[in-house]
């Protein structure tokens, strides 16, 4: 079963155009007990501060996406897309080019990534009780981020790219070589749909 995953970070814009994304598996076990938390730049290093309360969040009480690209009202990806901060929703977070956001589980204490995307590397509070104490984040690259318009998001390897169109809730769905997908002229491999799809004239 893959893990939960940050799965999208956009920092740049104004307050109301910041937004986090979480993927989670439809099968994950219990994803209430999933935490999101940002870790305010003044707390880099410090042995005292923790992150505020209001800096963590419960995964579940985002906005939920899932995907049905099929439109036959189920779930098509296997995932919930939970998105804290997008503009849509009314929320608003702020997420400064400093700042840091890690995953974990509140009740087993697992982690699922810490990163951050400035110039150097953020290193958590190593107050006790949190469970990215004293480690430090995987910075990712931000070259080419571009204010306003623009996000982190993860790919299918594990690698975070810059993404020029932010997309909410949207995800990548794979198929191995064979899966057969319904069509307008029944079944077909999926490798014959996309091949189809690339010879077909443009209009």
């Amino acid at each position: 079963m893959p893990d939960p995953v940050i799965s999208e970070i956009k920092y740049l814009g104004g307050g109301p155009l910041d937004y986090l994304e979480v993927r989670v598996p439809d099968d994950y076990p219990d994803p209430g007990n999933l935490r999101l938390v940002i870790y305010d730049l003044s707390h880099n290093g410090s042995t005292t501060a923790s992150p505020a309360s209001s800096d963590i969040y419960t995964v579940t009480s985002g906005l939920l996406y899932t995907e049905d690209v099929d439109l036959d009202g189920n779930d098509d990806d296997g995932v919930l897309h939970y998105t804290f901060g997008f503009s849509e929703d009314g929320t608003n977070i702020r997420l400064h080019a400093n700042d840091a956001v890690g995953l974990y589980n509140v009740v087993t204490g697992e982690t699922y990534g810490l990163y951050n995307w400035s110039n150097t590397s953020y290193t958590v509070s190593t107050n006790s009780g949190d469970p990215f104490a004293g480690e430090t984040a995987t910075l990712l690259d931000n070259t080419g981020q571009v204010n306003g318009s623009s996000s982190l998001e993860r790919q299918q390897d594990g690698s975070y790219t810059l993404q020029t169109t932010p997309s909410a809730g949207a995800s990548y769905i794979c198929f191995t070589s064979g899966t057969q997908i319904m069509t307008p002229m029944g079944e077909r491999a999926v490798e014959k749909c996309v091949s189809a799809m690339r010879s077909s004239p443009k209009t």
